[in-house]
């Protein structure tokens, strides 16, 4: 077993983290937790510390969570009105255009994945703009069988959630193989293309609709449920304690973690499979062939939580908690994120692709997220006496 001066540089530390191999290449806990405790003990944050956590968590809200929210509502905005100028007189500019805003509500919508919490999955927005894998026969039958889609008419729909949201539009919008001529043809030459065209208007109005839902649950001129996160513990607030709103925020950002490397990593390796053959078809955008860029900007939403930065906005994060437990566990923390960014923005071309021309970057890819997500369900968690939930997810 290696000895560590938790004094010693970070530099020297990241060395021995890149080193280090056990089993499954985890990254030894016990290392994690020599610097990771400040002899504290592991009874959660305390307010009696110098550092303010209800103001923590009020600056997160403001600096990064409402903001992201903001950003994702207008990038869907943007996408419904490329939807629309499509739909009037179809070409491949428009659908370029439409493509293209897209991705960028994609990009939007990934960088608040790590605190889906409160309304998030409190409200099923979760569901109803970011359930996949999406189900092509549920919308081709859909298409086919209706005229018209009414709020009403896209809630009764065989498939539920499923026929619309975000992976919805990609299916729609995108080949998988990039033949942007085949997608136009759809909505021009087709017997349904008037109906497809307005299912496609439809389910981006009702995107449109349930992003700015979002946005107001937590904004002060909506529900404003970022005051009761950032009043934890007070008068008024629906979390009991301040922990209480810590712990359930550490816990989404942790789960985080773990669904990418599942689901978004693991599952595409052919790892759950038990098989190791890549099964390309299960990434997360197989038609726009945008999964690597997702998971690279959900990373850096990740490092926003962490480092309570947005945009033009800076204040304090989780960072600064984990700090005040515990210096170098924080600057640990803090390069493990910008390991996993890195591995994955080091994959060449698409995930898709990549998974039978390059798999060993993917590989590096996982490790580095998964060591990640050890050190989040282990480390950190006992430093801020946090009770994490493990998912039923089992990658390894």
């Amino acid at each position: 077993m290696f000895k560590f001066n938790c004094l010693s540089s970070k530099f020297t530390l990241n060395k021995i983290l890149k080193s280090v191999v056990v089993s499954s290449i985890i990254i030894s806990p016990v290392l994690y937790l020599a610097c990771g405790s400040s002899g504290s003990g592991s009874g959660g944050p305390s307010p009696s510390g110098n550092l303010d956590q209800n103001q923590m968590l009020k600056e997160l809200s403001e600096n990064v969570i409402i903001p992201s929210y903001a950003d994702f509502k207008e990038a869907t905005g943007e996408l419904q009105t490329s939807l629309v100028a499509f739909c009037e007189s179809p070409d491949l500019d428009k659908l370029g255009q439409a493509q293209a805003e897209w991705k960028t509500t994609q990009e939007k919508l990934s960088r608040t994945e790590s605190f889906g919490f409160g309304p998030y999955h409190d409200q099923n927005f979760d569901n109803e703009i970011h359930f996949w894998p999406t189900e092509p026969d549920f919308i081709e039958s859909a298409i086919s069988n209706n005229e018209e889609f009414s709020p009403e008419v896209l809630a009764g729909l065989a498939g539920g959630v499923s026929t619309r949201g975000v992976p919805a539009i990609e299916y729609l919008l995108f080949d998988g193989a990039g033949d942007s001529q085949k997608i136009l043809d759809f909505f021009t030459q087709n017997e349904n293309a008037a109906r497809r065209c307005n299912f496609l208007v439809a389910i981006g109005s009702e995107l449109q609709k349930q992003s700015t839902a979002l946005h107001d649950a937590w904004s002060a001129e909506g529900e404003n449920y970022a005051k009761q996160f950032y009043s934890a513990g007070q008068s008024g607030s629906s979390f009991a304690t301040l922990h209480d709103a810590i712990n359930l925020m550490v816990n989404e950002w942790a789960f985080s973690v773990d669904y990418i490397r599942d689901l978004k990593l693991a599952q595409p390796i052919g790892l759950k499979s038990g098989s190791d053959v890549p099964l390309p078809e299960t990434v997360e955008s197989p038609y726009a062939r945008y999964s690597k860029e997702s998971i690279v900007v959900e990373l850096k939403g990740m490092q926003s939580l962490y480092r309570g930065d947005y945009g033009v906005h800076q204040g304090l994060g989780i960072q600064d908690l984990v700090k005040e437990k515990n210096v170098n566990a924080s600057e640990v923390l803090d390069q493990l994120i910008v390991d996993a960014i890195e591995g994955m923005e080091a994959v060449p071309g698409s995930l898709h692709d990549a998974l039978t021309e390059n798999p060993a970057s993917i590989e590096n890819a996982y490790e580095k997220i998964k060591t990640l997500r050890d050190y989040l369900y282990g480390p950190l968690a006992s430093l801020l006496g946090v009770t994490t939930k493990f998912s039923d997810n089992d990658g390894d």
